[in-house]
């Protein structure tokens, strides 16, 4: 019976090969999803892709500016896989190639880091649709209490450890603190 199979093993006793791969196929299911996958990070990566493009806002950024801390802003440049590529329990479904935010082309076209991406690396964005944290920089009348009209942020031209608050553009801030009178300060937004 498949519950005599999963009894505590005593110390001393012999553990079955069935046991022992039936436990490992189960963590590898639970930690990767059903579908194996491999990434740049290899075969044996702990990082789980989305398992249907619908149910997830991450991609996949290839970093083409300096290196990214997390809460990062990066213009996404264009998709490192063409559609006709796209399956949708690839590895990544969604791979773009991030670069230096220019005002002029990535207007609400960014993504914010999760972790840290080396300048050439990899790694786990989140664009369109998802709540982060990011660091946004507000206007000096801004700074000095005059904010409720700057309920949005986007790309700085040349930046990419923040956004800047305007009237309206990619991202909704939702949570500000509103007791920091510093002009640079870390937000919630909702990225549109």
């Amino acid at each position: 019976m498949k519950d005599d199979l999963l009894k505590n093993v005593v110390a001393g006793q012999p553990v079955s090969a069935e046991n022992t791969n039936r436990m490992i196929d189960r963590v590898r299911q639970v930690t990767t999803g059903p579908y194996e996958y491999a990434s740049a990070h290899g075969p044996t990566s702990n990082r789980r892709p989305p398992s249907r493009m619908y149910d997830s806002n991450l991609i996949l950024v290839t970093n083409n500016a300096e290196d990214a801390e997390p809460f990062s802003v990066l213009g996404l440049d264009r998709f490192s896989t063409s559609p006709n590529d796209f399956t949708l329990f690839a590895d990544w479904p969604l791979r773009m190639e991030g670069i230096v935010p220019d005002e002029n082309e990535h207007l609400g076209k960014f993504c914010v880091t999760q972790e840290f991406i080396s300048t050439g690396g990899q790694g786990i964005a989140l664009a369109g649709g998802g709540i982060t944290p990011v660091r946004v920089e507000y206007h000096e009348s801004i700074a000095d209490g005059l904010y409720s009209w700057h309920d949005f942020a986007d790309v700085e031209h040349g930046e990419i450890d923040r956004l800047h608050s305007c009237i309206c553009g990619g991202a909704r801030i939702i949570g500000v603190d509103t007791d920091d009178s510093e002009a640079i300060k870390w937000v919630y937004v909702r990225l549109l």
